[in-house]
């Protein structure tokens, strides 16, 4: 719809320049009043992500009507001049004539082009000054968020050595052991590791069915290949149930070191017990290679699968989702725990809607020796991945955009980035609106997506659980 014309000040009477002055000069009053506000919550906001989708908005609004103001006051400053000569000849042609006018009211009139220009510059200046304090607020806002951040990231990576150097004194001390070629997580008690050699990246060949692994895991079917590698189901002999075997990739093994990575996330890994993650119940070592054991989901189909064209654009049922998935993530960072690799194949959901989270920590150290061997291959999700991530760091606000884009996904069917130039897209970032693609959805979705796909970590939301309370907050309506 096309924009009905500014007047012009020079075809208008002072009386109406004045009156239409003063009309825009009053909405400019609310929106500084809006600016300072945010102003002064910035300091106490925690939840930087709604905060900034509103800013932009705000801002790009008192920037718009500030300058139409300003645009207004020049022109009258431009008209009074005209009017100052123009007008006075005017005048005195009719008082000569004996015409009946009232000068003081004309001259006045035109004398006042100068003043209500002069207060149309003062107020759009005030609007000014009000978004230099917005920024300079936010900013520091932001200084403090990204210092908490630093400050918890150095203690989880204080944490984390702490915690590789307790396993390889471990490894150390299991050398000097008698070898043995399974380790069940978490361990009975300190036992032997025979690590992998490192070999060349060859293509692995698939399991038989009937092999028996490690004399515990009797394989019976031949799944689909993931991010770590080959998986299958087996029984395991001892307890007779139903598990999930996956073997991981021959280049995973290439080092050392990223063998004894590897067997470190899968130790942590083990020790998250929740009800919405699939439970890693050992990880031995067959034949030089690493093998987990996790718990089957029976009917378990992943995200993308399970949110076929009936179950999309049903937001009650995305939000019951987005529920476990935030409860779960919570979880995991309370203990400092980062997924890294969320993504639909890793995330299984059951004819009850019942969510079981996949290879936490695993899938993302995967991608990460993958990328430098450059194994592409392995490292095939992008889409889902923070702009941070692409670039090789991995945190806890990572997974939150990735559980972002799972929810973009889940109501629309495709993702918001796509295509040979994505980072430059999550950079920005450009994305199709959900309000475009779904008929009569609610005017928050966009801003909430917008929140949780910021490209910098600091202006997401912080945390999963807040995430969920703006998607639940968000009004049903019918498809």
């Amino acid at each position: 719809m096309a924009h009905a014309a500014r007047p012009d000040p020079c075809r208008e009477s002072p009386g109406a320049s004045k009156a239409r002055v003063e009309r825009e000069s009053a909405v400019l009053d609310s929106l500084i009043q809006r600016l300072d506000a945010l102003t002064a919550a910035y300091p106490a906001e925690r939840e930087l992500a709604g905060m900034s989708v509103k800013r932009i908005a705000l801002r790009q609004e008192a920037l718009s009507k500030a300058g139409k103001l300003r645009e207004t006051a020049v022109a009258l400053k431009s008209c009074r001049a005209s009017y100052s000569f123009k007008d006075a000849s005017s005048l005195i042609s009719q008082v000569l004539d004996g015409g009946d006018v009232d000068v003081s009211n004309e001259v006045r009139g035109i004398v006042d082009l100068e003043k209500i220009g002069e207060d149309a510059e003062r107020k759009a200046s005030a609007v000014s000054a009000a978004l230099e304090r917005e920024q300079t607020s936010f900013e520091s806002a932001l200084s403090s968020r990204r210092l908490r951040s630093l400050r918890a990231l150095l203690a989880s990576l204080l944490g984390a050595g702490l915690a590789s150097l307790a396993a390889l004194l471990w490894f150390s001390r299991g050398r000097r052991a008698r070898r043995a070629e399974i380790v069940f997580l978490p361990p009975p008690a300190p036992r032997a590791l025979k690590t992998p050699k490192p070999f060349p990246a060859l293509p692995g060949s698939p399991l038989s069915t009937g092999v028996i692994l490690a004399g515990n895991y009797r394989i019976l079917k031949t799944l689909q290949d993931g991010t770590l590698g080959s998986a299958y189901t087996a029984t395991e002999l001892d307890t007779n149930r139903i598990v999930i075997v996956k073997r991981l990739r021959d280049e995973l093994h290439g080092a050392e070191r990223d063998v004894e990575n590897l067997l470190s996330k899968a130790r942590l890994a083990a020790t998250l017990k929740h009800p919405s993650i699939a439970e890693v119940h050992s990880v031995f070592i067959h034949k030089e290679r690493i093998h987990l054991a996790i718990e089957n989901v029976p009917d378990g189909v992943p995200q993308d699968r399970y949110f076929d064209a009936a179950k999309r654009r049903d937001l009650p049922l995305v939000k019951i989702v987005v529920r476990q998935l935030a409860a779960v993530l919570d979880f995991a960072h309370e203990r400092g725990v980062v997924h890294g690799d969320l993504k639909p194949s890793n995330v299984l959901l059951t004819p009850d809607d019942v969510v079981k989270v996949c290879d936490f920590e695993l899938g993302a150290l995967a991608r990460r020796i993958a990328s430098r061997l450059s194994r592409p291959e392995v490292s095939r999700s992008t889409a889902y991945l923070a702009p941070e991530q692409e670039l090789g760091s991995d945190v806890k606000e990572s997974d939150l955009y990735s559980l972002g884009v799972l929810f973009y996904e889940m109501l629309t069917g495709r993702v918001p980035f796509e295509g040979p130039n994505a980072l430059a897209l999550k950079k920005v970032p450009t994305f199709v609106p959900p309000s475009q693609l779904i008929l009569g959805a609610p005017s928050e979705l966009d801003e909430l997506v917008l929140g949780a796909l910021q490209p910098e970590p600091e202006l997401r939301f912080t945390s999963a659980d807040a995430f969920a309370r703006a998607v639940e907050a968000l009004p049903e309506h019918p498809d």
